[in-house]
C-alpha cells in the first residue's frame, strides 16, 4: 500500500442519474426508494471539494491532503486548506487512529470558502466531511456510519435537510431544494444531495443550474451545437472559474495579455465537464469538431468578462 489519490466519484443530476441507471438496467435512486429504502437529503455545500487519505501499516501512519485534482503542499493550499488540515483535522485524526492497526482510508468534504452562495460569515474557512471510503474493504460509508465516524473525530458535516422512509415524488424533492441555516440570507442554498441505497444524485436551485433548455432552435444550428448551447451554460463557466481559482490554475496576473492563458485550459475543462456529465445526452451523431467549436466561440465572453471585474478589483 502507498499513498495514492482516489478522485471521488461523479455525483450526477437527479434526472441524469435516473437516466444513466436506466441505460445501465439497474434501479435508479428513486427506483430503490419506492421500493422501500431510505433516504437522506443533505445540504449541497458551494465550497472547494478536497480530500485527506489517510494510510496506516507497520504502526507507521501517513496523511496526504489533495483539491479535487491535485495533491496539496505549502505552494498550493487550496486557499488555505492545506494549513487548516494540518493544524486542525490531522491531530484530531492522528488521535483516532492510533489505535488502529492498519487502514487506508479516503476522506472527503467541501473546504468552505467564497463562492458563488453567500453563507453566513462564521461558515467559512471550515470543513464540511461528506464521504468515507474505506481502501481495504472496498467499502463506502453509508450516511449513519459517517455521522458515528464524524462524531467520534470531531468533524463538521454538511446540514440535513430531510430524512426518511417514505416515497419521494417530484414534489417533495422541490420543496428541499436550497434550504439552508446557515446562509447570509435564509434558505438561499446551493441544493441538496439526496442518498438512498448507496446511490446519490443532486438536485440544484434554478440559479445554479447547469443546463437550460432552449426555447427555439437557431435554424442553422446543428444538433451538436444546440447540446452545447444548452450545457455550457453561465452557472457551469462560472462554476468552473471558481475551481480555478481554488486549484491555483490562473495566470498570477489577470489581465488581457493572459486571455489565451485563461481561455484555452477553461475550455478543456469545461468540455470534459460537458462530456463526463451530460455525454450521454449527446445527439446519437454527436459532431465533436461543430461542437468544440461552439463551445470555443462561447468561452471567451466569459473570459472578457471575468477579466474585467477581477481588474476592477485590484
Amino acid at each position: 500500500m502507498e499513498l495514492t489519490y482516489r478522485k471521488f466519484p461523479k455525483i450526477y443530476r437527479l434526472e441524469q442519474e435516473e437516466a444513466n441507471a436506466k441505460h445501465n438496467g439497474v434501479n435508479s435512486l428513486l427506483d430503490k426508494n419506492r421500493s422501500g429504502s431510505s433516504y437522506v437529503a443533505t445540504e449541497k455545500i458551494d465550497g472547494a471539494n478536497s480530500c485527506i487519505e489517510v494510510l496506516k501499516k507497520d504502526g507507521k501512519i501517513d496523511f496526504a491532503i489533495y483539491s479535487h485534482r491535485q495533491r496539496l503542499s505549502e505552494d498550493n493550499t487550496l486557499r488555505g486548506f492545506y494549513e487548516y488540515a494540518q493544524e486542525v483535522l490531522i491531530p484530531k485524526l492522528m488521535e483516532f487512529y492510533k489505535n488502529i492497526a492498519e487502514a487506508h482510508d479516503y476522506l472527503y468534504g467541501e473546504w468552505l470558502v467564497s463562492h458563488r452562495v453567500e453563507y453566513q460569515q462564521k461558515m467559512y474557512n471550515h470543513w464540511y466531511f461528506f464521504s468515507f471510503y474505506d481502501d481495504l474493504f472496498g467499502h463506502e460509508y453509508d450516511f449513519f456510519e459517517r455521522v458515528v465516524f464524524a462524531d467520534r473525530v470531531g468533524l463538521k458535516s454538511p446540514n440535513v435537510v430531510s430524512m426518511g422512509n417514505n416515497i419521494l415524488t417530484r414534489e417533495d424533492i422541490q420543496t428541499m431544494v436550497g434550504r439552508s441555516m446557515i446562509t447570509k440570507e435564509p434558505d438561499h442554498g446551493e441544493g441538496i444531495v439526496i442518498e438512498c441505497d448507496g446511490v446519490r444524485a443532486k438536485v440544484v436551485s434554478d440559479k445554479f443550474k447547469e443546463t437550460r433548455k432552449q426555447k427555439k432552435t437557431q435554424p442553422s444550428q446543428t444538433e451538436s451545437e444546440k447540446f452545447i448551447d444548452e450545457t455550457v451554460t453561465e452557472a457551469r463557466i462560472t462554476k468552473m472559474i471558481e475551481k480555478f481559482k481554488d486549484e491555483n490554475l490562473l495566470p498570477d496576473i489577470i489581465d488581457f495579455e493572459h486571455f489565451g492563458d485563461i481561455a484555452r485550459p477553461l475550455a478543456n475543462a469545461l468540455w470534459e465537464d460537458v462530456i463526463e456529465e451530460e455525454g450521454s445526452n449527446a445527439p446519437e451523431l454527436f459532431d465533436t469538431k461543430k461542437a468544440r467549436k461552439r463551445l470555443n466561440k462561447i468561452i471567451p465572453k466569459y473570459v472578457r468578462e471575468f477579466i474585467e471585474n477581477e481588474m476592477m478589483n485590484v
